[in-house]
């Protein structure tokens, strides 16, 4: 029982710094300074671009560069056509939920384990 609590707690902690806690971070680093900014010299497809590659450069995943790309280049769109942080942090959670889900689906589904 108390194996099942600790998984528990470490999916909740991971679960929270995946969809509130990391999405508002990056996207107060990335959108909120380094996208202003870049956009002081840049236009703003340049400096959305140029951001969105920096965010995807720091997740450290060369497999999946192009998507976080991607990803950034949606959140940066987001921000330039709204000007509020917000509506980037709510699209970037929801995209690392659904991606949280589908990692606890194929856990379940695979009996796979993540180690904590």
């Amino acid at each position: 029982m108390a194996g099942a609590l600790c998984n528990r707690r470490v999916w909740a902690r991971w679960l929270l710094a995946t969809t509130v806690t990391g999405p508002v971070y990056e996207e107060l680093l990335f959108r909120g300074f380094l996208l202003p900014s870049l956009a002081l010299w840049l236009p703003p497809w340049a400096a959305v671009a140029l951001s969105s590659l920096v965010f995807a450069l720091t997740h450290g995943n060369v497999a999946h560069l192009w998507r976080y790309w991607w990803g950034g280049c949606l959140f940066g769109w987001c921000y330039a056509n709204t000007g509020n942080l917000l509506a980037p942090i709510v699209l970037h959670s929801a995209f690392n939920f659904l991606a949280a889900a589908e990692l606890l689906w194929y856990q379940r589904q695979h009996s796979f384990k993540l180690s904590a």
